[in-house]
């Protein structure tokens, strides 16, 4: 891209855009995508402000679950809406183990799928409306050695399947294991997903490559298209080199139809690679979401160390917003976010927004192609210090160290397509 970066006086959106030539068309039918984005608080003190640690929707409508620790300090799914016929499951788990606990909106109405993930730990449970219809353990199964692994639940169109991605990498390469789920929640075949090891010509010999730290930091809303797609970060060196890499990349993951064998891209991003020397250099924040034409990314670096800093501090300052193009199979930043602003994505239907989350506001805008919609931004109130999370379903948990709200995002009514 042509040009440079500059800081735009939006008002109520901030960001520091990449300016250039302008953007051509994008050649995409966007039937059943908002013209404009309404977003809204729908619901506040969630559970008469009780600590809500997560929560995932199961419909439209907001019903779903909430992760939350009840009197006992034990893990509850909590029925939401919480009426008095609500129903709450116990998970039979400490709540100082609340980190291990992910919930998921499933890629059918009524679904939503819990996971408990630790080193030698693999539970998960299903739901379906106010009912729980299956809990499997999977402890000692996937992975067969648990420990160096980072396991994740994925859907690659309507099928779950398991994933464990390794917490480092030796000179061999990066592999991944996977195991879909049969209608039973079973495992059927085991699959070894290995990519190339990676090596620099240091004019004698090709030096391998290290990965000393590989995080899982995202993965799309289960939408029932025929790929899963994760982000995870990577810190990447080789030996007798000082500078080490630490960046973001996706792994695109499709079953074959025929054999069930898994089916992968994996990609890193220019834009999204940082040198360094210091090894406290890490990854945060690092959101992916899509829609029908490609995928976007945010992600930033943060350095909480004691050495010195080695890169510039407009880096440590900012975020970067990117989409990859599945059509051109191309790349390029679209903004630059301050972090204060918390900058997040909101995950419709058939298109993303962005949203940031800052100074008692919460404002969203919708993301087109490589574009911002700067001519439809809103802006709602928010208690101070309110984290944004996605739901599901066009929903999104607003937390505050005060109380919980739920939130809603959707095409305005007077724009809304039949889809929506």
């Amino acid at each position: 891209m042509t040009g440079g970066r500059a800081a735009l006086g939006l008002g109520l959106l901030a960001l520091s855009a990449c300016v250039g030539a302008e953007q051509a068309d994008v050649d995409i039918d966007f039937g059943g995508v908002c013209e404009a984005l309404e977003h809204e608080v729908v619901e506040t003190d969630l559970l008469g402000g009780a600590e809500i640690h997560t929560y995932a929707a199961s419909d439209p409508s907001g019903a779903g679950w909430a992760l939350i620790t009840d009197a006992t300090n034990q893990l509850a799914l909590q029925r939401l809406p919480a009426d008095a016929d609500a129903p709450r499951i116990g998970l039979g788990l400490s709540g100082n183990l609340v980190d291990e606990i992910r919930l998921t909106p499933g890629p059918e109405v009524e679904e939503v799928w819990v996971t408990q993930a630790a080193d030698s730990d693999l539970h998960l449970w299903h739901l379906v409306g106010d009912e729980l219809v299956a809990e499997v353990d999977y402890s000692g199964a996937f992975p067969e050695t648990s420990a160096g692994w980072e396991p994740r639940l994925l859907f690659v169109g309507r099928q779950p399947v398991l994933l464990a991605a390794p917490r480092s990498a030796a000179s061999e390469g990066v592999s991944f294991l996977l195991a879909p789920l049969d209608t039973s929640l079973n495992i059927g075949m085991l699959w070894e997903l290995s990519f190339d090891p990676e090596c620099v010509d240091d004019g004698v010999s090709c030096v391998p490559a290290f990965y000393p730290t590989i995080r899982v930091l995202d993965v799309v809303d289960p939408d029932g298209k025929p790929t899963a797609l994760l982000l995870y970060e990577f810190e990447r060196h080789f030996e007798g080199i000082t500078t080490r890499t630490t960046g973001v990349a996706t792994l695109q993951l499709g079953l074959d139809a025929g054999t069930g064998a898994p089916q992968a891209i994996k990609r890193e991003y220019y834009d999204l690679l940082w040198g360094h020397t210091n090894v406290d250099l890490r990854i945060d924040p690092g959101y992916i979401a899509r829609d029908d034409a490609g995928y976007y990314i945010i992600a930033g670096v943060a350095n909480e160390g004691n050495a010195a800093q080695e890169v510039q501090i407009t880096e440590l300052e900012n975020d970067r917003l990117i989409r990859h193009d599945i059509l051109e199979a191309y790349t390029e930043v679209v903004a630059t976010l301050p972090k204060y602003t918390n900058s997040h994505f909101l995950q419709l239907t058939n298109q993303v927004g962005l949203g940031q989350a800052f100074e008692n506001s919460w404002l969203a805008a919708r993301l087109v192609g490589f574009t911002i919609d700067f001519e439809d931004v809103g802006g709602v109130d928010i208690d101070d210090d309110t984290e944004v999370f996605r739901a599901g379903h066009n929903q999104v948990l607003l937390r505050s160290p005060e109380s919980s709200a739920r939130g809603r995002i959707r095409c305005s009514e007077v724009d809304a397509p039949a889809s929506e």
